[in-house]
């Protein structure tokens, strides 16, 4: 579980570091991209532009499948499985030839402690995602100042990533009323009285720590 936690870290580190950069290197092509046209006046018949890629189709083509792998790498680490009836969809990136006992370690939720560390992780992810999303939609090609790819390479990605992390935060929720109500029942069952004040702080700590706490409801 523990190499499970710092997998998820690491899927995170590599899209939250490269990502970025690789889009800063595509949009500068795309600059380049659009001046050279400028300058350039086509020849009928001269079709060796269209034989090109140009930055978009190398994001489309090249960057948003190996993006999109990383980020169901750390999806797998992160959450193991998806809750019964969400809809999402799970891919189990390694471990699928593993003895049974095992690949039910790997599917199984983290701890409370750990899920929380890769919750976190998982929504910088997401916010660099949604960030790179958008610069990816600036490389599109236009034509008469409209996009002629009208689909968004990263759009899944952001989907599972979003998806990740509200099903981490809910689960976040889960561990800590489940705590908190055996506190309240053990107090109460001493002095007969509900401890509303510990309900309330912790629904307090998790309004301040979640990234997502008013859609966990």
């Amino acid at each position: 579980l523990e190499a499970r936690s710092v997998a998820t870290i690491k899927a995170v580190e590599v899209v939250s570091k490269w990502l970025p950069r690789v889009l800063l290197v595509a949009k500068t092509a795309r600059e380049e991209e659009k001046r050279r046209a400028a300058r350039v006046v086509k020849k009928r018949g001269d079709n060796v532009d269209s034989q090109k890629m140009s930055p978009f189709e190398v994001v489309l083509n090249n960057i948003a499948p190996s993006v999109t792998r990383v980020v169901e790498h750390a999806a797998f680490c992160g959450l193991g499985s998806a809750p019964r009836g969400s809809g999402m969809d799970i891919k189990m990136t390694f471990g699928k030839k593993a003895q049974e006992k095992l690949r039910a370690l790997l599917r199984s939720p983290l701890p409370p402690s750990q899920s929380s560390r890769v919750g976190k992780e998982l929504a910088d992810m997401v916010e660099v995602l949604f960030q790179s999303s958008v610069s990816v939609d600036e490389l599109r090609p236009e034509q008469d100042g409209e996009p002629t790819i009208k689909i968004s390479p990263l759009d899944n990605c952001k989907t599972l990533g979003e998806q990740s992390v509200m099903t981490i935060e809910r689960r976040r929720c889960i561990y800590a009323f489940d705590i908190c109500a055996r506190g309240c029942s053990s107090r109460a069952t001493g002095s007969g009285k509900f401890d509303a004040e510990a309900l309330l702080s912790c629904l307090k700590t998790l309004s301040e720590e979640l990234s997502r706490p008013e859609q966990c409801a």
